[in-house]
C-alpha cells in the first residue's frame, strides 16, 4: 500500500469514529430529559390528586344531630310521693292524657300498679285528637296494645314501631281494666301542651308517664 493511501485509510477511520461518537451522546440527551419529563408529569399528578382530596374533605356536609324531646304528663309532688289511679274498679273507666308531639313520637313509659298480686289486664290506646274527648274516642285508634298480668309497680313501656307516630295531637288512654289495676300519679304538669282525663274528664294530677319524641333536624 502507498503512503497516500495509508493516509487516507486513517483519516477514514477518524471521521467513523467521530459520528459514531456524535450519535451515542444524541441519545444519551434524549434519554436524559425523557426521565425528567416523566418525574415532573407524576409530581404534577400526584399534587393535583392529594389537592382533590383536599377539597372533598374540606366540602363535605357535617351530619345533622338528632334530638329527642322528653315529655313528662306529671309534677313531682312536695313529698316526694304518688297516688295509685284505679281503672278497673267501674266499668269504662280510663286515664291518659292529650299532648302534641312537635316530631316523631318514639315511645311511653308508664308505671302502674297492679295491687300487689301482679294479676290484671288492660288496654294502651293512642288516639289522633279531634275536638274534644268524646269525639276523638269514637272514632277507632291509630295503636293498641295489651298488658297482661304485669309485676306490680313496674315500668310499662310502649315502643312504636318503624320511625313512631308522625307529628300531631293525640290522646293517649289506659282502659278496660281488669283484676285490679292502673297507673300512679302526682301533680298535675304546668305544661300547656298537656290536658290530663280521667274517666272522661278533665283530671287534677298528672299520671306517672314519659313519652320519647324525635325533633325534626335543624
Amino acid at each position: 500500500m502507498s503512503k497516500k493511501g495509508l493516509i487516507a485509510l486513517i483519516c477514514l477511520a477518524v471521521v467513523m469514529f467521530s459520528i459514531v461518537s456524535c450519535s451515542n451522546e444524541a441519545k444519551t440527551d434524549e434519554t436524559g430529559t425523557d426521565a425528567v419529563t416523566t418525574v415532573a408529569t407524576d409530581t404534577t399528578a400526584e399534587a393535583t390528586a392529594k389537592a382533590e382530596d383536599t377539597t372533598e374533605a374540606e366540602t363535605e356536609a357535617p351530619k345533622p344531630k338528632i334530638k329527642f324531646q322528653y315529655i313528662d304528663f306529671y309534677e313531682e309532688k312536695d313529698d316526694g310521693g304518688h297516688d295509685p289511679r284505679s281503672i278497673s274498679d267501674t266499668p269504662g273507666s280510663s286515664v291518659g292524657a292529650k299532648f302534641t308531639a312537635e316530631g316523631n313520637w318514639i315511645d311511653i313509659s308508664m308505671n302502674c300498679p297492679s295491687w300487689s298480686d301482679n294479676i290484671g289486664t288492660m288496654t294502651f290506646a293512642v288516639y289522633n285528637w279531634d275536638t274534644d274527648f268524646e269525639t276523638t274516642v269514637a272514632a277507632e285508634p291509630v295503636y293498641t296494645t295489651e298488658f297482661v298480668d304485669y309485676i306490680d309497680n313496674d315500668t310499662l313501656i310502649v315502643e312504636f314501631e318503624g320511625d313512631g307516630l308522625p307529628p300531631g295531637t293525640y290522646l293517649w288512654l289506659l282502659k278496660d281494666g281488669k283484676d285490679g289495676v292502673g297507673i300512679w300519679s302526682k301533680n298535675k304538669p304546668d305544661d300547656p301542651n298537656i290536658e290530663v282525663y280521667y274517666n272522661g274528664q278533665v283530671a287534677d294530677f298528672g299520671p306517672e308517664a314519659i313519652a320519647t319524641v324525635r325533633l325534626p333536624n335543624e
